[in-house]
């Protein structure tokens, strides 16, 4: 589950939640989903942007911040993902 807020104002989409049921954590599951999300905002020509923060604590905000990192946002302590 992916929530995002759009703002066409400053065409940007702010990711709100990512949320993958521990069950099927750590099967790339997310990334996959992440990526239509960027197919879709690369399209638009819209920067993502979110704060790294876990729900649940199994995931330490460093451990998820360094995860969005990898998939391409940059930024302290909110990250962006500018359109491809």
């Amino acid at each position: 589950v992916i929530d995002l807020v759009k703002n066409k104002q400053t065409k940007e989409w702010h990711i709100t939640r990512v949320l993958t049921p521990t069950l099927f954590r750590r099967q790339g599951y997310a990334t996959q989903v992440m990526r239509l999300v960027f197919a879709d905002a690369d399209k638009e020509q819209v920067t993502l942007t979110l704060i790294p923060a876990s729900y649940d604590r199994s995931f330490d905000d460093k451990k998820l911040a360094a995860w969005y990192r990898r998939l391409g946002f940059k930024g302290d302590l909110i990250l962006k993902r500018k359109p491809q």
